[in-house]
């Protein structure tokens, strides 16, 4: 066997066996071809502690073939663990395009996620005591095409917590309890949005926001800005309309 054919055949099969060694347990690790899909725990590990996926991420430090990471539903999973599975993963960062982080108790948008540059798609939720997204929590310094914020109990965005070029954005706050929808919030996403050729929506159904005078920024005096929008406010006499359908009478 000549030397060529032998390294051809001992490249193989560290290959082989490397790749082998990924074992993301008590995670699901799917894909091929150099591209790993992690989902976390395994849906018949519905007790899995934030340590044990923690180890596991450890055991596999230095794969950069993840393109899919979610992480939900883990009682303890804290900040701090958080955001140490995402340095770990770090060398993925050119490949990931989906994160997910949903139900997992945390108190605050990773830093880190703003070093995924690659990531198309993001969806979190945050631990059910906490109703207020700060400012500076979704930073995303380059055009991303998805963002799912499914708290459930998200009463108060600030002005500033959206930061970056969302023109091209579909962001959906569906199912929280949003009280308010805030021009200072809201208002310079939808002028960029305005601005693209590309029509993307905020989807802010199902939100406790009431139909009043509050809305007269967008219902009143931006209505163009309706055509990014899909949101439904409460009326005084209760039930829900769409704000493209209510009238703003009075203000």
């Amino acid at each position: 066997m000549n030397y060529l054919k032998f390294t051809i055949i001992l490249l193989l099969v560290v290959a082989t066996a490397s790749g082998s060694e990924l074992d993301y347990f008590p995670c699901n690790n799917e894909g091929s071809g150099g591209d790993y899909v992690i989902h976390c725990p395994r849906v018949d590990l519905p007790r899995t502690k934030a340590a044990d996926i923690l180890d596991a991420f450890r055991r596999n430090s230095g794969n950069g073939d993840i393109t899919s990471l979610f992480i939900y539903n883990v009682k303890d999973m804290t900040d701090e663990i958080m955001e140490q599975i995402l340095d770990i993963v770090s060398p993925s960062i050119d490949k990931m395009k989906i994160l997910g982080m949903v139900r997992d108790q945390l108190t605050r948008v990773p830093a880190a996620v703003q070093n995924f540059t690659s990531l198309t798609h993001f969806s979190m939720s945050l631990r059910p005591d906490l109703t207020v997204l700060p400012a500076g929590s979704l930073v995303f310094p380059w055009k991303i095409e998805s963002i799912i914020f499914l708290s459930g109990h998200l009463v108060t965005i600030e002005p500033g917590a959206f930061q970056g070029d969302f023109s091209g954005t579909d962001i959906s706050l569906n199912f929280n309890y949003l009280t308010g929808f805030d021009e200072a919030v809201f208002k310079p996403i939808l002028e960029s949005k305005s601005r693209n050729d590309k029509v993307t929506l905020v989807h802010v159904q199902n939100n406790p926001i009431p139909c009043d005078c509050n809305l007269a920024w967008i219902l009143r005096d931006n209505r163009h800005l309706l055509n990014y929008v899909e949101a439904d406010c409460v009326l005084p006499e209760g039930g829900r309309i769409k704000f493209q359908d209510y009238s703003m009478l009075g203000c």
